[in-house]
């Protein structure tokens, strides 16, 4: 059984990423890290949609690898406690990038959705600079194989709401060692 002290989370923009993070560090009673929430804390900006504005995506990809980089860093939390983390949806266009998020003890969670859940989810969603509703399929199918790549595990997240799928991930990977059910 292998030992797990980080969960993370990825999958294309509008796959639940960020509310099952929310319940699953609930069920955990662990942190929760938002990694595009440190990106823009570290930007100056108020939102992503103002970094791709401002300063285009390069620089938020910059900033994107120098946020997972900072979570190698000592947390300030019991050492045997599981982190969540959520990532955006392009996290997995840098290898670097990709590299800081995991370590020996993570656990990649591919949380999928069909693309017509996630045009319905991202309907009249003005948070999302990389969303285009005509180009999203194209741009889910070339980033797919990439997911795929790093996840150890894939889950469909149209079978209920973020608490539900919380449950039934945390059922699903009863095979690994979660570092310990009590963070506090």
């Amino acid at each position: 059984m292998r030992k797990v002290s980080r969960i993370v989370l990825i999958g294309f923009m509008g796959v639940g990423k960020s509310s099952v993070a929310v319940s699953l560090s609930t069920l955990l009673n662990c942190p929760n890290i938002e990694l595009d929430e440190e990106i823009v804390s570290m930007s100056g900006y108020n939102t992503v949609a103002d970094i791709f504005a401002n300063r285009g995506e390069p620089y938020f990809r910059q900033l994107e690898l120098e946020a997972a980089q900072k979570l190698n860093q000592p947390l300030q939390v019991n050492q045997s406690s599981i982190l969540v983390v959520s990532t955006g949806g392009g996290v997995v266009m840098s290898k670097d990038t990709m590299a800081a998020l995991l370590n020996p003890e993570s656990l990649c969670v591919h949380l999928t959705a069909p693309i017509s859940t996630i045009q319905l989810r991202l309907e009249g969603d003005c948070s999302r600079p990389n969303y285009n509703p005509v180009t999203a399929a194209k741009r889910l199918a070339a980033r797919i194989p990439l997911y795929e790549q790093y996840a150890q595990i894939t889950f469909d997240t149209t079978m209920g709401p973020a608490e539900i799928i919380a449950k039934q991930l945390l059922d699903a990977v009863s095979d690994y060692s979660l570092a310990s059910l009590d963070c506090s």
